[in-house]
This record gives structure tokens, C-alpha cells and sequence, in this order.
């Protein structure tokens, strides 16, 4: 697996991390990982209604983009205090892709005293309350693995801004 290292190109909106993900997947030689250093935004999934899952006018006053992603899954708020993440691979099956990559995300913060379980719908979790959510997508050159990882998110934002 490599690693795409786009911290050199500072903070930026959701749009172009789903880009690289579009720009990289069909051209993938071997599987890749890259985190996103982002703007505050929500992020629905391509078949959610978005006056459903946003407050727009608590986005629209506090300056929170609204973006649609190319994988399913319901509407999730990020910050700075968030990471997102992404892993790109070869591999069609989502079952396969889930028990490949998500482990190693555990792994990780397990190796920081961090007792992360996972539930039964592929989310993470610390003393039973959800801090990872991921959401996937294949297609004919491979499939996409992304997520969030809560850290220091302002949760009066992402209550609010989320219906």
C-alpha cells in the first residue's frame, strides 16, 4: 500500500478530496491511503435528501459547506478536529475491503491504550459510543473506503447543523 501525503497542500474543502479519490481510483497501480486536512463541512451520501439531513440555515449562518459524496451512507459533520480518511483499492468486495482495511485503523489506535471495538454496521467505537463512521463505494477499477475519526469536533456545530 502507498501513502498520499497531501498535508503540503494545506486545508481544503471536501469536494477535492472526493476528487482525488476519483482521480486516483481508476489509476491505481497498487492500494493507497491518504488522510484529508479539511474545512468545517457536512457531507451527505449520494442518496440522501439533503433538506432531510441539513439545517441549512444553521450551515448557511455559520459558514458550513454542504457537500454530496459518490458513497452512500446518511449526512456527517467534520471540522478541524476531525480526520478523515480514505483507502483506495483493487479489491471489489465491500466485505473483504472492510476486513483488510478497518482492522488497521483499530490497530492504530489501539497501540495508543484505546479500547476500539467495532459494531455491526462497520463503525468504530470507544466505551460504546460511535466515533468512526466510514461509508464505501466500487465500481469497475476497484472501490473506495473513507471515513471520520471524531477527535476534538465541535459537537454544538454537528448537532446543529444535522437533522
Amino acid at each position: 500500500m502507498k501513502t498520499l501525503n497531501l498535508k503540503t497542500l494545506g486545508k481544503n474543502d471536501i469536494s477535492f478530496y472526493l476528487a482525488v479519490e476519483t482521480y486516483f481510483l481508476p489509476k491505481l497501480e497498487s492500494d493507497l491511503f491518504f488522510l484529508w486536512d479539511l474545512n468545517k463541512a457536512v457531507i451527505c451520501g449520494k442518496n440522501q435528501l439533503l433538506a432531510s439531513e441539513v439545517n441549512f440555515d444553521y450551515t448557511e449562518k455559520h459558514n458550513i459547506k454542504v457537500f454530496r459524496r459518490h458513497t452512500g451512507g446518511g449526512a456527517v459533520y467534520a471540522d478541524e478536529g476531525c480526520f478523515m480518511f480514505t483507502f483506495l483499492s483493487k479489491m471489489n468486495k465491500k466485505d473483504e475491503v472492510y476486513a483488510t482495511y478497518l482492522p488497521r485503523i483499530q490497530k492504530s489506535l489501539r497501540s495508543l491504550g484505546l479500547d476500539v471495538v467495532f459494531s455491526g454496521r462497520n463503525d468504530l467505537l470507544l466505551d460504546n459510543r460511535k466515533f468512526s463512521g466510514t461509508a464505501f463505494l466500487n465500481n469497475e477499477y476497484g472501490s473506495i473506503l473513507h471515513g471520520t475519526i471524531m477527535y476534538d469536533t465541535d459537537i454544538e456545530h454537528m448537532v446543529a447543523s444535522l437533522t
